[in-house]
């Protein structure tokens, strides 16, 4: 393969390598075989503490089990994450938890375009300009100077 191929795959590798939910090994030593495992970590998923192997796409069967029988779903789906568990490397430490924690909800915030009480309405001021928006002291010492010279 060229030269740019292994520098593209090394970029893509080095970017995902640092996504937690992530488990990247390179197979045979080599840049063009890679062993993914997707860790699932999300106490409201039925699949939390899963480690899966990228495999196959969605499965309508699973789908229509998630709408008709939900309890049956999450059996299958706790079953899984068992089985899933053996896939995990040796040495490899499975988290439990995101570092970081989701973002906060944001909530509607309806007086967000209304005014406040204690401040002014410089709108289109700057605050290094003073607070007038007149002709500066400079623009009217030049006018005066300029009509006497007329006279």
């Amino acid at each position: 393969m060229s030269t740019a191929s292994k520098q593209r795959l090394m970029a893509e590798y080095k970017t995902l390598d640092k996504e937690k939910w992530l488990n990247i090994e390179l197979s045979d030593g080599g840049i063009f075989k890679w062993v993914i495992g997707i860790m699932v970590i999300n106490p409201e998923s039925a699949f939390d503490g899963g480690y899966f192997q990228i495999a196959s796409p969605a499965n309508v069967d699973a789908g229509v089990m998630y709408r008709d029988n939900r309890a049956l779903y999450n059996s299958k789906a706790q079953d899984a994450v068992k089985a899933s568990k053996k896939d995990i490397p040796a040495g490899f430490v499975m988290p439990t938890t995101l570092e970081s924690a989701p973002p906060e909800k944001i909530t509607e915030d309806d007086n967000f375009w209304n005014e406040s009480g204690g401040e002014e309405d410089d709108f289109g001021a700057s605050d290094s300009s003073g607070d007038d928006f007149g002709m500066d002291d400079d623009e009217e010492e030049e006018g005066e100077d300029e009509e006497e010279d007329e006279a």
